[in-house]
């Protein structure tokens, strides 16, 4: 391994542990996006007498049941900071299995190794990659397994080895059967990736066949424990509630733009007429306050963000607008290099397929569910693992095109700490609380060298 090799996998190693620990110290998914829901189902799997929530992500809330049975009887989830560290690591292993997936994708068609370990560097503090680590939800499975199916399937074509044909059809059949979004999400990246081979049905008859058959089997298993098919909506408690998703998004909604609304009232659901303004807002600055901006007791990552300007909409708005611009930058080089036939575009326009679903979702198919009033069907978090991959094929084709660009894009990842409300200022008791959080992790060993800091969990 040349030195630059090995001085970008030390930095590569010391990202993916500091924005591990600052999503450890700084956020409780205890208290997280739809939180309250889904530990439902993980209760159910623990053998619980609880009404399961959905059939959804059952492979991913059974795996973390385990997790958290070693926890033993842990009482209060909510605020809980064994349950909250659990839930963290479990995904962080996730988004390693993920970086490694990417890595083996890459590496082969690289010459230039630290381009593809200063991206993944980059990705560990991307917001979408953060936010699905910090959420009990299955996308961070989704992240962990597709890079493997897409590496998988570019090695099936070449060697069409028996062992990589039923690898590729087992990691397929889990990937399809972990949400009805994502399942719709991966079928259109695989056809719009691998259409041309696809449509070799017999060239690739054992394949195609055998994914079919594991994906049904793994659909009727799920059904099996849950009573629930995959892609049946949760019901709702109350008449209300279900009134409140029973609805089709107007046409209008998916080409409203008031770009003077988005810059000076950035708040949520002031934009739920709005596609294009949601996505602008949500892809880094957490338009819906689930992550950066949900105030609530233990997220410090919401929190006392420095003072460090005295016009108004650039303190108060910061976060938002660096959102706005990044997002912009970003479908432009997609759909320019998907214009000039890049073949990275293939994957770089990824988020464009999650972006499909949802519409289709919001228009009626297969079923009714979209809020006119909050336009919440649009999260980003839907699709972020897609983007997390697409920001990182990106981030590869610039290094690998752009000479002059160089090292100089490691400067994205404090324009990330910055859309996420940091650099902060706290006081002598929530830093004692922060270090207490930290001193309860699995890899507590890897800071104990902090004299502030004692491991509990050793």
């Amino acid at each position: 391994m040349q030195t630059k090799d090995k001085i970008s996998f030390i930095f590569l190693f010391f990202s993916a542990i500091s924005s591990y620990f600052l999503g450890l110290a700084y956020y409780d998914s205890t208290r997280g996006l739809d939180f309250n829901r889904y530990i439902r189902n993980v209760k159910f799997l623990q053998g619980e007498n609880v009404d399961i929530y959905d059939g959804q992500g059952t492979i991913y809330y059974y795996i973390l049941s385990k997790f958290l049975d070693s926890l033993g009887d842990y009482g209060n989830y909510i605020g809980n900071i064994s349950v909250n560290n659990s839930i963290q690591f479990f995904n962080f292993i996730l988004f390693i299995i993920g970086l490694l997936g990417l890595y083996f994708l890459m590496i082969e068609n690289i010459k230039d190794k630290s381009s593809v370990l200063v991206a993944l560097s980059i990705l560990c503090f991307f917001p979408p990659a953060f936010y699905f680590r910090l959420t009990m939800k299955p996308e961070a499975m989704a992240f962990a397994i597709m890079p493997w199916c897409i590496y998988l399937s570019y090695k099936y074509i070449s060697e069409k080895k028996l062992y990589i044909t039923v690898t590729l059809a087992l990691l397929m059949a889990t990937l399809l059967s972990l949400k009805g979004s994502i399942t719709g999400m991966v079928i259109l990246c695989f056809l719009n990736l691998f259409w041309n081979e696809i449509k070799k049905i017999t060239e690739h008859f054992t394949l195609i066949s055998a994914t079919l058959l594991l994906s049904i089997f793994s659909l009727l298993l799920n059904f099996q424990i849950t009573s629930w098919w995959l892609f049946k909506l949760p019901v709702n408690p109350t008449i209300e509630l279900k009134d409140k998703w029973n609805n089709v998004a107007p046409i209008d909604f998916f080409i409203n733009l008031d770009i003077t609304n988005v810059l000076y009232n950035p708040y949520k659901h002031i934009h739920s007429d709005s596609l294009i303004s949601i996505t602008l807002l949500d892809t880094l600055s957490d338009y819906f306050t689930f992550f950066w901006n949900h105030k609530e007791t233990t997220n410090y990552i919401a929190y006392n963000r420095i003072q460090f300007s005295n016009n108004f909409l650039i303190q108060a708005f910061l976060p938002q607008y660096i959102s706005i611009i990044f997002s912009i930058i970003f479908y432009i080089f997609a759909f320019v290099l998907l214009f000039k036939k890049i073949e990275e575009s293939k994957i770089i326009i990824f988020p464009c397929f999650g972006i499909f679903i949802l519409s289709l979702n919001a228009l009626g198919i297969p079923g009714k569910n979209f809020d006119p009033e909050t336009g919440d069907l649009f999260k980003v978090h839907y699709y972020s693992f897609l983007l997390a991959i697409s920001f990182f094929v990106l981030i590869i084709y610039l290094l690998n095109n752009f000479e002059k660009i160089n090292l100089r894009i490691l400067l994205l990842i404090p324009i990330f700490l910055l859309s996420m409300g940091f650099p902060k200022s706290f006081d002598s008791d929530i830093n004692l609380n922060l270090i207490n959080k930290l001193s309860h992790s699995e890899l507590c060993f890897l800071i104990e060298l902090n004299p502030n800091i004692e491991c509990k969990n050793l």
